[in-house]
This record gives structure tokens, C-alpha cells and sequence, in this order.
């Protein structure tokens, strides 16, 4: 195939993923959940190109680390509240961000 059917195949494929996910789109916001769906830059973007943004490799295998061993660690030793900003250990960074972040994890 020469350069012009590969570039050709790609502009298909990227607009058949866009399709897929507009049509998602779609069917979301025609259900009424209390929120609506629109289209944002990550749209025409295959399954396999979000994994590689999203960074994160799995494997099915053992990946050499040691089990974590919870002997060591007494539970009642843990204090009922830490606050991380007198040990200058919360990075605010963009203050949305940061609260929904901190949030979802437990801390505020």
C-alpha cells in the first residue's frame, strides 16, 4: 500500500472511533442521568491510545514484588488524624484539582 492509502486508512479509522463515541455520547444524554455528555479532544482516540496515555502497563504475571507484610504494622498505632500541611507534604498545585483529589482518597 503506498503513503497515501496508509494516511487514507488512518483518517478512517480515527473518524470511526470518533463516530463510535459520539454515538455513545449520544445515547448517555438521551437517557436523562442527571448529567450530559459532550465531545472533547480525546473523542476520535482508539481504546489502545488512552491506555498509552493513561500510562499505566499491566501484566497477568508475577511482577516480582514482595507481599506486603501486615504483621509488621499494628493498626492501632495509626492516629485518628494527620495533618499533612504541617509536614509540608500536601502539594496544593491548582486548588480544584487538589480538593478533588485529596477528596477522593479520604484526606479532607
Amino acid at each position: 500500500m503506498n503513503g497515501v492509502g496508509v494516511l487514507f486508512s488512518h483518517e478512517w479509522s480515527v473518524f470511526s472511533y470518533f463516530l463510535l463515541n459520539d454515538r455513545f455520547i449520544h445515547s448517555k444524554n438521551r437517557e436523562s442521568l442527571g448529567f450530559s455528555l459532550a465531545v472533547n479532544h480525546l473523542a476520535d482516540r482508539s481504546e489502545d491510545e488512552m491506555r498509552m496515555m493513561r500510562g499505566r502497563q499491566r501484566s497477568t504475571g508475577y511482577n516480582g514484588a514482595l507481599p506486603f507484610d501486615r504483621s509488621q504494622y499494628d493498626e492501632k498505632d495509626v492516629p485518628d488524624h494527620i495533618d499533612w500541611r504541617l509536614r509540608g507534604q500536601l502539594f496544593t498545585g491548582h486548588p480544584v484539582w487538589s480538593f478533588a483529589h485529596w477528596s477522593s482518597l479520604g484526606v479532607i
